[in-house]
Order: C-alpha cells, then structure tokens, then sequence
C-alpha cells in the first residue's frame, strides 16, 4: 500500500498499536530515488505511458473491494486507483 506525505499534515500514531496486528510498518522514501527521477523525466518527456499502467479503478465508496482486488496475487491488476470524487468513465 501507498501513501502520500504531506509535512503539514500530523497524523497521531501509537507504534505499540502494531504489535497486536503484527503489522511491520517499512518507510519508504522513493521519490528521492536516482530511478525515480528518471522515471520522472521518462513520464513528464511522454515517452511513458501512465495512464496504461491503471489497469482498474474504482470509486471511494467501493475502497473495499479495490483493496481486496489488489491483495489478489492471483489477480491481473497492475495498478489499481481510488478516485475521491468518482469514477470517470470518458
């Protein structure tokens, strides 16, 4: 799963929360990858495709079942999106 940060926003959080779950919870700060940089340029220059890669997508309401497709390995979703403000079928 994948979040976005923003510095203005503070979240409250209690790590001791994790361990009944036993969830692992790993930072990850790829944006400031030298991959990821390229993989910038390559979208930002139209040489990749982006809109190709979301292979569903799903409105806020139906977070569930999005969440449930993208846990399944054995599904052939590559990326699935949450849309806030509904999907757009055009």
């Amino acid at each position: 799963m994948e979040g976005h940060y923003n510095p203005l926003v503070e979240i409250p959080f209690k790590p001791r929360d994790l361990i009944p779950k036993s969830i692992t919870l790993v930072p990850n700060r790829g944006w400031s990858t030298p991959d990821f940089q390229l993989a910038l340029e390559l979208a930002s220059n139209g040489m990749v495709n982006l809109k190709a890669l979301v292979t569903h997508t799903y409105n806020l309401d139906d977070w569930q079942e999005a969440f449930e497709l993208f846990g399944n390995v054995s599904s052939e979703a590559l990326q699935v999106s949450i849309s806030p403000h509904g999907v757009n079928t055009r």
